[in-house]
């Protein structure tokens, strides 16, 4: 089992690391279809919506110790006041390693696959509401269907959001049907979740941080 300090220690500088993945940049993918230019301020302003969704979900998952949707709340007690989350300037961050009151430790250290599907789910809700009002006052026809599905993929440096969702823009006499939509966040988030990660494993085998406490204390 963890020493307080060095439990505390640990998942600040996890909170840390995950926090400082935020330095992202954004690049669209090219459709295979080529829309006729006076309807790709239709197309961008879709593909921006999409970006700004991703961005803002990898923002809170980096906040928050890799959650968008964090775990049930589970409290410590007076003989373990550990609790599974831990409030860090303003953000909830649950504890990778933590121990209830009842003195069962807990794990919650979330999967790349966890962390994807959470991502998933948010771009999904938020892009419902991308707004096209500007564009529908400059003349614009947009129209959505219901069908939409969305995969969000982590990789090595960056994040890809690949939405499926046809959607007919009008302008005029022109007229485009959309189904795919697909944009890459340049962002280091794995490499510092994986740092992160080994960070956690190597605490767990040998309590290296808690160690390194009491040599600068003593």
């Amino acid at each position: 089992m963890f020493g307080k300090k060095g439990q505390l220690t640990l998942f600040v500088i996890i909170g840390i690391l995950l926090l400082f993945s935020l330095s992202l940049g954004y690049y669209f993918v090219k459709q295979p279809f080529k829309i006729p230019k006076d309807l790709r301020p239709a197309e961008n302003t879709l593909k921006n919506c999409i970006s700004n969704a991703l961005e803002d979900g990898i923002e809170i998952m980096g906040s928050q110790g890799g959650y968008i949707k964090v775990p049930e709340f589970i409290a410590g007690s007076e003989i373990y006041p550990s609790t599974s989350q831990i409030n860090f300037f303003g953000s909830i961050v649950p504890l990778w390693y933590y121990v209830s009151g009842n003195g069962i430790e807990g794990n919650q250290m979330p999967s790349i696959s966890l962390m994807e599907n959470q991502l998933s789910e948010y771009v999904k809700e938020k892009i419902v509401d991308c707004n096209f009002e500007d564009l529908e006052n400059e003349g614009y026809l947009i129209k959505k269907e219901n069908k939409l599905n969305v995969s969000v993929s982590i990789e090595n440096s960056y994040v890809k959001a690949e939405v499926e969702w046809p959607v007919d823009f009008y302008f005029g006499e022109l007229s485009a049907r959309l189904t795919s939509h697909e944009v890459k966040l340049k962002s280091n988030f794995k490499k510092l979740y994986e740092n992160a990660k080994m960070i956690f494993e190597k605490e767990k085998q040998e309590m290296f941080l808690e160690q390194y406490s009491l040599d600068v204390l003593t």
